[in-house]
């Protein structure tokens, strides 16, 4: 097994560690930006794909699509 093999695990764990920092900053922004909560619905889209659709307290919505 070369170095570039036992890297590439670490290196997509890391980037889907900051991928779901940065989802989790959005939603956070956006509950605070619409009334302080909001409340969430997750939809599954196939296997590739996971939608969460947030609506405020101020009855805004808004959705962001994660990886699976």
């Amino acid at each position: 097994m070369s170095s570039a093999e036992t890297l590439a695990p670490a290196a997509s764990d890391a980037r889907a560690e900051r991928r779901a920092k940065r989802i989790a900053k959005n939603l956070t922004a956006f509950a605070r930006q619409h009334g302080g909560s909001a409340d969430g619905v997750v939809e599954y889209v196939g296997r590739v794909a996971t939608r969460i659709v947030l609506v405020g307290q101020d009855g805004s919505w808004g959705d962001q699509v994660a990886p699976s």
